[in-house]
């Protein structure tokens, strides 16, 4: 009886020993922050190989990730991978170790931290290269396809420093090489993308490869008024302090839900050990009750007569029967005892998960609204800007437009007050001519009148003369004096011949003096209305 329950014991301790060594990992999985859905594969990966699969249920997995003949897990790396992404956790393979790792996978690279890019990478590809100009054609590839996250974040693959995969120059990472690169391309600091035009930028992109590497962290850097030069007013440096948070909660936040995980997981498996040497203490214990009815048995048979040693067995075979029953139900009892305890702290661990996890993600999310917020009220304050300069720039074109308005108006009203004045200069020069001429004929007809009554009266003069000749010969000759009256002595009159002394009233109307006379005035007249109408 005892080499049997000797022999049991063996069996047992070879079935363990031909068991492969294996190493439990179990935890949460989550994609994009949340539970990832029932069914989706949770994968172990050693060495670039795929050594364990297993299934999400409830947003949580358990995967045992078991040794493979002929070779040695031991101090390795696994990796992981939720649904065919890649995440960032990676816990050391232990032989019948049991490891909580809380696995998360990120298929949107937008907001997301640069380091859990790289990390993805890393695991991806087993290094972390600098830029996208640092892998082959077959790692982009293999990079997009098990992190998704990295399409549109290539800038991301710079670790802080510049230093992530090779090179150090001022092409490969810096920022502040990218600032340096900058204003030597300028030969300026611009304050941000909005102070450089679209010829400078496109400059700047072709000269500074390490400003694209830097875009995330120089698209932060204006926001929050880092560049040189920039003065941010009170939204943006509450921005700044808001950035400040999520980037402190980002860093902190993960490291104390998961210390506080650890701890959960260190009460759990020191009660367990506590349990279990409780166990093997009862278990022991039995065993040896056990023992001392055998070796009791044994002396009882020697010092008994033998033909009372049949009886002597079966009392002692009953006992030692009671004995490993009581330990069967002892172990078994005290296992289902374990088993409900431990699942009862798991349960509770996984509850304090949860409720660690979505008071990060409460405060993270209202972090992000708070910071949203202040991101367009900026965008609404820089539009303002921008609508107000644009309004300040039409009212200055407008008045610069106006100005030039007037000085091409005086300019005209210049010259045409200047033709007016050449036109009235010339217009007096012209009365003054006319004037001139005026007065020229004014004389001119006064000298003539002067000259035709000079000779009228030269005439009348004579004419007495010439009547006392034609007197004396009237009265002397008779015919003859009137023939030569009539026919030798010259006549007056323009209608009629009369003779001296005798002119009618028409004659003396027509008379060619008195019709120069009236010809003058008309012309005087005639001159006068002239000069008014052009005045």
């Amino acid at each position: 009886m005892l080499v049997g329950a000797i022999g049991w014991w063996f069996s047992l301790s070879n079935a363990q020993a031909q068991q492969p060594p294996t190493h439990v990992f179990k935890g949460t999985a989550s994609v994009d922050g949340n539970p990832a859905p029932n069914g989706t594969t949770v994968s172990a990966w050693i060495d670039g190989n795929g050594v364990a699969k297993t299934t999400v249920q409830g947003g949580t997995y358990s995967l045992s990730v078991q040794q493979t003949p002929g070779q040695s897990y031991a101090g390795k790396g696994v990796i992981y991978r939720v649904g065919g992404v890649q995440t960032g956790e990676i816990r050391k393979w232990q032989q019948g170790g049991a490891t909580v790792a809380n696995l998360n996978a990120y298929t949107q690279g937008a907001g997301l931290p640069a380091r859990f890019i790289q990390e993805c990478v890393k695991h991806a590809l087993g290094r972390l290269p600098s830029s996208r100009e640092d892998m082959t054609a077959q790692e982009l590839n293999l990079a997009n396809e098990l992190c998704p996250a990295l399409k549109g974040r290539m800038g991301a693959l710079n670790p802080a420093g510049g230093g992530g995969g090779g090179g150090g120059g001022s092409g490969d990472g810096s920022l502040q090489d990218a600032l340096a690169c900058v204003a030597k391309v300028l030969g300026r600091m611009p304050l941000g993308p909005q102070d450089m035009t679209g010829e400078e930028r496109l400059r700047v992109f072709q000269q500074c490869p390490a400003l694209i590497n830097n875009m995330d962290e120089l698209m932060a850097m204006d926001r929050t008024g880092g560049l040189p030069g920039f003065q941010p007013d009170p939204s943006e440096q509450e921005l700044r302090q808001v950035e400040e948070e999520i980037r402190q909660l980002e860093r902190e936040g993960p490291r104390e839900i998961q210390q506080e995980l650890d701890r959960l997981d260190r009460d759990r498996s020191e009660l367990e050990r506590q349990l279990y040497d409780d166990l093997q203490r009862q278990l022991n214990s039995l065993e040896q009750e056990r023992f001392d009815v055998e070796r009791q048995r044994e002396l009882e048979l020697r010092n008994v007569d033998p033909r009372r040693h049949r009886e002597v067995e079966t009392k002692f075979q009953r006992l030692i029967s009671s004995k490993e029953r009581e330990r069967f139900e002892v172990e078994r009892r005290t296992q289902i005892q374990i088993g409900q305890q431990l699942g009862n702290l798991e349960r509770e661990r996984q509850d304090r998960e949860r409720q660690l996890w979505d008071e990060y993600q409460r405060v993270f999310n209202n972090l992000e609204q708070r910071r949203f917020g202040l991101e367009n009220e900026m965008e609404r304050h820089r539009f303002e800007e921008e609508r107000l300069r644009r309004e300040q720039d039409d009212r200055q074109r407008f008045a610069r437009e106006r100005e030039q308005e007037e000085i091409r108006f005086r300019q005209q009203e210049e010259l045409d007050r200047q033709r007016i004045e050449q036109e009235r200069l010339r217009m007096e020069q012209e009365r003054q001519r006319e004037e001139e001429l005026f007065r020229r004929q004014e004389e001119l007809d006064r000298q003539r009148f002067a000259e035709e009554l000079r000779r009228q009266q030269e005439r009348q003069r004579q004419d007495p003369n010439i009547q006392q000749g034609s007197n004396r010969s009237g009265t002397g000759g008779g015919d003859d004096g009137q023939k030569k009256s009539g026919g030798g002595l010259p006549t007056r009159g323009f209608f009629t011949n009369s003779v001296s002394g005798s002119i009618s009233d028409v004659d003396k109307f027509m008379d060619p003096t008195t019709l120069a006379v009236f010809g003058i005035l008309l012309t005087l007249l005639a001159t006068s209305l002239s000069l008014v109408k052009g005045n």
